[in-house]
């Protein structure tokens, strides 16, 4: 067997010369920071406090919003739902008792039904110009889709027009036929 010299050197124990002199310069600079009457043990014994860290508007709401999108589990939690379909339910018959089936497909449509509704609300923000959601954008999603919130006061101004024709309009034109007819093609509308 022939004895090969190694290229590696060995490491040593103690950090080279250069090492020790940068480790020994900034102890004596925290020790001056640290002022005489210190004790050293006891203040490096506690772990500086460190500052918050402070991200970009929006960054953390789209991190959080990646994460809802992620996951599978429901955003509004089963217990306050349940208790407000049992009171809801309450009031139309007493002893009503709900199969925890029948609460889980209720919170799922109820939970599309809400994201259904923001997506649009978005839409109609974004369309606006605007990045916000404000409650005008959620009104104007219920004035235009009537057949989704049948029982919304906005709803039913706005879809309810055709059956508050002016009465002076059907007086006027009650003398002809022509006006008759016209008058019933747009109260049918």
């Amino acid at each position: 067997m022939s004895t090969r010299r190694s290229n590696f050197t060995r490491k040593s124990a103690q950090p080279s010369k250069s090492n020790r002199t940068i480790t020994t310069s900034r102890s004596k600079k925290k020790n001056k920071k640290r002022g005489k009457n210190q004790n050293p043990d006891i203040s490096s014994s506690i772990p500086p406090a460190r500052k918050k860290r402070r991200y970009k508007s929006g960054t953390v709401a789209l991190r959080e919003i990646r994460a809802q999108q992620k996951t599978i589990e429901f955003a509004i939690p089963r217990l306050p739902l349940s208790r407000v379909v049992r009171e809801v339910s309450t009031s139309h018959k007493q002893d009503l008792r709900w199969q925890k089936s029948a609460l889980h497909c209720l919170q799922t449509a109820t939970e599309q039904f809400l994201i259904d509704m923001f997506q649009d609300a978005n839409l109609l923000a974004i369309h606006g110009k605007r990045v916000t959601l404000m409650k005008k954008d959620l009104d104007l999603v219920k004035i235009l889709q009537p057949d989704k919130f049948p029982d919304s006061m906005h709803t039913r101004y706005y879809c309810n027009w055709h059956n508050h024709i002016p009465r002076a309009l059907l007086n006027t034109r009650a003398n002809s036929k022509e006006g008759k007819s016209k008058a019933r093609s747009y109260a049918k509308k």
